[in-house]
Protein backbone atom coordinates (compact mmCIF):
# COMPACT_ATOMS: atom_id res chain seq x y z
CA UNK A 1 0.00 0.00 0.00
CA UNK A 2 1.59 3.74 -0.88
CA UNK A 3 1.37 6.75 0.60
CA UNK A 4 -2.22 8.17 1.48
CA UNK A 5 -2.81 11.25 2.45
CA UNK A 6 -5.22 11.96 5.50
CA UNK A 7 -6.52 15.94 4.08
CA UNK A 8 -10.25 16.23 3.94
CA UNK A 9 -10.82 13.28 6.33
CA UNK A 10 -12.10 13.23 9.91
CA UNK A 11 -9.21 11.32 12.11
CA UNK A 12 -8.38 8.11 12.40
CA UNK A 13 -7.19 6.18 15.46
CA UNK A 14 -5.31 3.28 15.85
CA UNK A 15 -3.83 1.89 19.50
CA UNK A 16 -0.19 1.09 20.96
CA UNK A 17 0.59 -2.52 20.60
CA UNK A 18 2.15 -2.40 23.73
CA UNK A 19 0.20 0.31 26.22
CA UNK A 20 -3.08 0.46 23.70
CA UNK A 21 -2.62 4.27 24.01
CA UNK A 22 -4.99 5.44 21.33
CA UNK A 23 -2.98 7.85 18.87
CA UNK A 24 -4.10 9.53 15.52
CA UNK A 25 -3.41 8.21 12.02
CA UNK A 26 -0.73 10.26 10.56
CA UNK A 27 -1.71 12.87 7.61
CA UNK A 28 0.64 10.77 5.68
CA UNK A 29 1.69 7.13 6.08
CA UNK A 30 2.05 3.84 4.77
CA UNK A 31 2.16 0.31 6.75
CA UNK A 32 5.88 0.47 7.45
CA UNK A 33 5.91 3.27 9.31
CA UNK A 34 7.86 3.24 12.10
CA UNK A 35 6.68 4.98 15.15
CA UNK A 36 7.39 5.38 19.10
CA UNK A 37 4.85 5.82 21.70
CA UNK A 38 5.53 8.08 23.95
CA UNK A 39 3.11 6.99 26.51
CA UNK A 40 5.43 3.57 27.30
CA UNK A 41 8.50 3.84 24.78
CA UNK A 42 7.58 0.99 22.62
CA UNK A 43 8.60 1.00 18.89
CA UNK A 44 6.66 -0.57 16.66
CA UNK A 45 5.32 -0.05 12.78
CA UNK A 46 2.29 1.36 11.62
CA UNK A 47 1.11 -1.95 10.35
CA UNK A 48 1.89 -3.55 13.80
CA UNK A 49 -0.96 -1.07 15.56
CA UNK A 50 -3.66 -2.34 17.17
CA UNK A 51 -7.27 -1.19 15.91
CA UNK A 52 -9.60 1.29 17.49
CA UNK A 53 -13.44 1.72 17.84
CA UNK A 54 -15.43 4.72 18.83
CA UNK A 55 -17.42 2.92 21.70
CA UNK A 56 -13.89 2.44 23.04
CA UNK A 57 -12.96 4.88 26.10
CA UNK A 58 -11.35 7.91 25.36
CA UNK A 59 -7.87 9.67 26.95
CA UNK A 60 -8.26 12.42 28.68
CA UNK A 61 -4.97 14.15 26.74
CA UNK A 62 -4.82 14.21 22.55
CA UNK A 63 -4.17 11.47 21.23
CA UNK A 64 -1.98 13.13 18.94
CA UNK A 65 0.25 13.39 21.52
CA UNK A 66 0.89 10.00 22.45
CA UNK A 67 2.94 9.05 19.10
CA UNK A 68 5.94 9.86 17.51
CA UNK A 69 7.18 9.23 14.18
CA UNK A 70 10.91 8.00 13.58
CA UNK A 71 11.35 9.12 9.89
CA UNK A 72 12.39 11.47 8.91
CA UNK A 73 10.13 11.63 5.97
CA UNK A 74 6.84 9.85 6.09
CA UNK A 75 6.18 9.58 2.57
CA UNK A 76 9.66 7.64 1.93
CA UNK A 77 8.97 4.18 0.43
CA UNK A 78 9.23 1.06 1.89
CA UNK A 79 12.00 0.07 0.33
CA UNK A 80 13.99 3.04 1.99
CA UNK A 81 12.65 2.24 5.76
CA UNK A 82 15.43 2.21 7.79
CA UNK A 83 16.45 -1.80 8.21
CA UNK A 84 16.87 -3.40 12.03
CA UNK A 85 20.56 -2.61 13.80
CA UNK A 86 23.53 -3.95 12.07
CA UNK A 87 24.78 -5.18 15.52
CA UNK A 88 21.61 -6.53 17.04
CA UNK A 89 21.86 -8.56 13.19
CA UNK A 90 25.10 -9.75 14.17
CA UNK A 91 24.32 -10.91 17.19
CA UNK A 92 21.29 -12.79 15.78
CA UNK A 93 23.48 -14.74 13.41
CA UNK A 94 26.14 -15.18 15.71
CA UNK A 95 23.51 -16.70 18.34
CA UNK A 96 22.29 -18.93 15.93
CA UNK A 97 25.14 -20.53 14.97
CA UNK A 98 26.89 -20.88 18.07
CA UNK A 99 23.11 -22.64 18.55
CA UNK A 100 24.12 -25.11 15.39
CA UNK A 101 27.62 -25.78 16.66
CA UNK A 102 26.16 -26.97 20.18
CA UNK A 103 22.98 -29.02 18.17
CA UNK A 104 26.00 -30.43 15.69
CA UNK A 105 28.15 -31.18 19.12
CA UNK A 106 25.10 -32.72 21.14
CA UNK A 107 23.79 -34.74 18.31
CA UNK A 108 27.33 -36.51 17.31
CA UNK A 109 27.95 -36.74 20.94
CA UNK A 110 24.68 -38.51 21.94
CA UNK A 111 25.33 -41.13 18.98
CA UNK A 112 28.52 -42.23 19.38
CA UNK A 113 27.95 -42.64 23.05
CA UNK A 114 24.75 -44.35 22.27
CA UNK A 115 27.19 -46.98 20.03
CA UNK A 116 29.26 -47.50 22.48
CA UNK A 117 26.73 -48.39 25.16
CA UNK A 118 25.11 -51.00 22.86
CA UNK A 119 26.99 -53.97 23.93
CA UNK A 120 25.32 -53.76 27.79
CA UNK A 121 21.53 -53.06 26.41
CA UNK A 122 19.69 -55.86 25.31
CA UNK A 123 16.34 -55.29 23.19
CA UNK A 124 14.04 -54.16 25.79
CA UNK A 125 16.62 -52.07 27.28
CA UNK A 126 17.90 -50.55 24.03
CA UNK A 127 13.72 -49.81 23.20
CA UNK A 128 13.14 -47.85 26.42
CA UNK A 129 16.36 -45.89 25.94
CA UNK A 130 15.22 -45.36 22.77
CA UNK A 131 11.92 -43.81 23.27
CA UNK A 132 13.61 -41.33 26.06
CA UNK A 133 16.50 -40.52 24.00
CA UNK A 134 13.94 -39.40 20.64
CA UNK A 135 11.65 -37.79 22.85
CA UNK A 136 14.69 -36.07 24.92
CA UNK A 137 15.84 -34.55 20.91
CA UNK A 138 11.84 -34.22 20.70
CA UNK A 139 11.39 -31.67 23.48
CA UNK A 140 15.04 -29.84 22.91
CA UNK A 141 14.57 -29.14 19.44
CA UNK A 142 10.83 -27.45 20.50
CA UNK A 143 12.74 -25.39 23.03
CA UNK A 144 15.25 -24.23 20.73
CA UNK A 145 12.31 -23.27 17.95
CA UNK A 146 10.38 -21.41 20.65
CA UNK A 147 13.52 -19.25 21.39
CA UNK A 148 14.98 -18.61 18.39
CA UNK A 149 12.16 -17.41 16.10
CA UNK A 150 10.62 -20.75 15.41
CA UNK A 151 13.04 -22.24 12.91
CA UNK A 152 11.59 -25.55 11.56
CA UNK A 153 15.26 -26.58 10.43
CA UNK A 154 16.13 -27.51 14.15
CA UNK A 155 13.27 -30.27 13.85
CA UNK A 156 15.32 -31.40 10.90
CA UNK A 157 18.27 -31.70 12.99
CA UNK A 158 16.44 -33.22 15.59
CA UNK A 159 15.31 -35.88 13.07
CA UNK A 160 18.58 -36.63 11.46
CA UNK A 161 20.65 -37.62 15.11
CA UNK A 162 17.35 -39.72 16.18
CA UNK A 163 17.50 -42.02 13.14
CA UNK A 164 21.38 -42.36 13.32
CA UNK A 165 21.31 -43.80 16.60
CA UNK A 166 18.42 -46.56 15.22
CA UNK A 167 20.63 -46.77 11.94
CA UNK A 168 23.90 -47.19 14.36
CA UNK A 169 21.99 -49.58 16.53
CA UNK A 170 21.15 -51.39 13.08
CA UNK A 171 24.60 -51.49 11.61
CA UNK A 172 25.74 -52.63 15.11
CA UNK A 173 23.29 -55.41 15.28
CA UNK A 174 24.23 -56.80 11.77
CA UNK A 175 28.06 -57.14 12.69
CA UNK A 176 26.67 -58.82 15.98
CA UNK A 177 24.01 -61.80 14.65
CA UNK A 178 20.86 -59.51 15.56
CA UNK A 179 17.83 -59.72 13.61
CA UNK A 180 14.08 -59.06 14.53
CA UNK A 181 13.88 -55.03 14.24
CA UNK A 182 10.20 -54.69 13.87
CA UNK A 183 9.77 -52.81 17.22
CA UNK A 184 12.68 -50.43 16.70
CA UNK A 185 11.38 -50.02 12.89
CA UNK A 186 8.25 -48.52 14.21
CA UNK A 187 9.69 -46.45 16.99
CA UNK A 188 11.76 -45.01 14.05
CA UNK A 189 8.55 -44.38 11.87
CA UNK A 190 6.63 -42.56 14.51
CA UNK A 191 9.12 -40.93 16.06
CA UNK A 192 9.95 -39.72 12.24
CA UNK A 193 6.01 -38.64 12.56
CA UNK A 194 6.54 -36.21 15.56
CA UNK A 195 9.13 -34.48 14.29
CA UNK A 196 7.58 -33.72 11.23
CA UNK A 197 4.15 -32.73 12.55
CA UNK A 198 6.06 -30.81 15.30
CA UNK A 199 6.97 -28.68 12.26
CA UNK A 200 3.77 -27.44 11.52
CA UNK A 201 2.02 -27.46 15.45
CA UNK A 202 1.21 -24.45 16.74
CA UNK A 203 3.45 -23.33 20.28
CA UNK A 204 0.05 -23.97 22.30
CA UNK A 205 -0.30 -27.28 21.40
CA UNK A 206 3.01 -28.78 20.62
CA UNK A 207 3.30 -32.45 20.08
CA UNK A 208 1.73 -33.72 23.23
CA UNK A 209 -0.91 -35.24 21.40
CA UNK A 210 1.15 -37.96 19.66
CA UNK A 211 3.39 -39.29 22.43
CA UNK A 212 1.46 -41.72 23.61
CA UNK A 213 1.81 -43.66 20.59
CA UNK A 214 5.69 -43.11 20.84
CA UNK A 215 5.26 -44.45 24.34
CA UNK A 216 3.52 -46.94 22.91
CA UNK A 217 5.80 -47.95 20.28
CA UNK A 218 8.43 -48.60 22.59
CA UNK A 219 6.76 -50.69 25.32
CA UNK A 220 8.25 -54.45 24.86
CA UNK A 221 7.54 -57.25 26.23
CA UNK A 222 9.79 -59.92 27.31
CA UNK A 223 9.62 -62.97 24.74
CA UNK A 224 7.80 -66.38 25.48
CA UNK A 225 11.57 -68.33 25.08
CA UNK A 226 14.60 -67.29 24.24
CA UNK A 227 14.72 -69.42 21.05
CA UNK A 228 12.55 -67.57 19.83
CA UNK A 229 14.47 -64.57 19.99
CA UNK A 230 17.48 -65.81 18.43
CA UNK A 231 20.69 -67.21 19.85
CA UNK A 232 22.90 -64.69 18.47
CA UNK A 233 21.22 -61.42 20.16
CA UNK A 234 24.08 -61.41 22.67
CA UNK A 235 22.65 -64.27 24.83
CA UNK A 236 19.10 -62.95 26.22
CA UNK A 237 15.67 -62.47 24.89
CA UNK A 238 15.53 -60.04 22.67
CA UNK A 239 18.98 -59.52 22.56
CA UNK A 240 19.75 -55.99 21.76
CA UNK A 241 18.02 -56.53 18.43
CA UNK A 242 15.99 -53.11 19.21
CA UNK A 243 12.80 -55.25 18.82
CA UNK A 244 11.27 -58.62 20.51
CA UNK A 245 8.77 -59.27 17.36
Amino acid sequence: MGTMSGAGRSPQFLRCPSCLRRFELPGEHYPGLLQQCTSCGSTFRLHEALPWHEDQPQETNPASAGIAQLLDNPADSPDALPQPNATGQTYYSENVNAIWAMIALGGIALVAVSYMFFPFMDGPAFLIYYVVAGLGLLAGVQLLRFSVSGQDSFNVAGLVFFLLIGAARYIYGLNHDMHKWGYMTNIMFIGSMLFLVSMSSTNRRGDGGGRSGFFAAGNCTSCSSCSSCGGGCGGGCGGGCGGCG
